[in-house]
C-alpha cells in the first residue's frame, strides 16, 4: 500500500504540474521533452482547464475511500514520514484517510517546489534562454526572481508555516500530543521547518547519479542532459579543486553523493534528537 500511495502521489503531482504549466507560453517548453507537458494547450492562455484540477481532487478523495476499505482489511497503518517525526493514520477511519491522502500529496508538492528553489539557487548564473532552467523559473513565478538570501531562507520559513497550520489538526485527531505552551508549539513547527532542507538530498543524489551515468554512457543529445550536466557541475563546485580520479574515472560525483548522504543523516539525527528534547 505504501508503494501504491507513492505512485498516486506522483500521479497527482503530474496532474498539478500539467494544470499549472498550461498557462505558460510556447517558448517555455523545452524541445523534445514532455515531463511537464504530457497535456499541451492549443494556444497560450491565462485560463487553465479545470478538469485537470478536478481530476486531482477526485484522485485524492477516491484514493482515501480505497485506503479506508482495502487498508483496513489489510490492517495497514498509513504513515506520513517527515524525517524528524512520523505521523500514523489508522486506515479504519475514513476521515483520517482523507486527511492522510491530502497531507501525503501536500508534502510531495511542497517538496517539489523546494527542489525548484534549489535549482534556481545552484543555477542562478545560467542564462535565461536555457530551456529547462526557464521552465523551473516559470513554475516558481516571482519566487524564482527573489534574492539569494531569501531563497535560502524560504524552505525553513515556509516549512515552519506549513507545520504551524497542520499541527493543530493533528493534535485534535490525537496523532500529535498537545504542546505544553505556545512557545513549545512554535519550537516544534520551527524544527519541522528546518527539516525541509533534508528534501534536497533526494534531488541532489538523483542529479549527481544521472550526471555520473551520462559521463560514461552516451545517451544521445538533448537539452535535458545538458541541464543535468550544468546542474551537477554547479552542485559539485565546492569539490572542484579536488583531484579524485583513476584513469578516466572521476570519483567526484560519488564523493558528492556520499557527502550529501552523510550530512543529511547527521542533520536528520540532530533534528530528531532536538525535536525529542522540546520544549527547550
Amino acid at each position: 500500500m505504501d508503494w501504491v500511495n507513492l505512485l498516486l502521489d506522483l500521479a497527482g503531482l503530474l496532474l498539478w504540474l500539467n494544470w499549472w504549466a498550461l498557462s505558460f507560453g510556447p517558448g517555455v517548453r523545452p524541445a523534445h521533452t514532455s515531463l511537464f507537458w504530457t497535456l499541451k494547450a492549443a494556444a497560450p492562455s491565462r485560463s487553465r482547464p479545470w478538469h485537470l484540477l478536478a481530476g486531482l481532487v477526485g484522485l485524492l478523495c477516491v484514493r482515501s475511500l480505497v485506503y479506508w476499505r482495502v487498508g483496513s482489511a489489510l490492517n495497514w497503518t498509513a504513515t506520513v514520514n517527515a524525517n524528524v517525526v512520523a505521523f500514523p493514520f489508522r486506515s479504519d477511519h475514513l476521515g483520517r484517510m482523507l486527511v492522510f491522502s491530502w497531507l501525503s500529496f501536500g508534502l510531495w508538492l511542497f517538496g517539489f517546489y523546494i527542489w525548484l528553489v534549489l535549482l534556481t539557487i545552484v543555477n542562478r548564473a545560467v542564462a535565461e534562454g536555457e530551456a529547462w532552467q526557464q521552465l523551473v523559473r516559470s513554475h516558481l513565478g516571482r519566487v524564482g526572481r527573489w534574492p539569494l538570501a531569501a531563497k535560502l531562507l524560504l524552505p525553513a520559513l515556509s516549512g515552519t508555516l506549513l507545520w504551524a497550520l497542520t499541527l493543530p489538526g493533528l493534535v485534535r485527531m490525537g496523532i500529535m500530543s498537545r504542546p505544553d505552551s505556545l512557545a513549545h508549539f512554535w519550537e516544534q513547527a520551527l524544527v519541522l521547518g528546518l527539516n525541509s532542507y533534508l528534501s534536497w538530498r533526494l534531488l541532489i543524489t538523483v542529479v549527481l547519479a544521472l550526471y555520473l551515468v551520462n559521463s560514461y554512457v552516451y545517451l544521445g543529445y538533448s537539452t535535458f542532459w545538458g541541464f543535468i550536466n550544468v546542474t551537477a557541475r554547479n552542485l559539485l563546485w565546492p569539490l572542484s579543486r579536488w583531484k579524485l580520479s583513476w584513469g578516466k574515472i572521476d570519483f567526484i560525483p560519488l564523493v558528492g553523493i556520499g557527502l550529501v548522504s552523510l550530512l543529511a543523516e547527521l542533520a536528520a539525527y540532530g533534528l530528531e534528537a532536538l525535536f525529542g528534547r522540546l520544549p527547550l
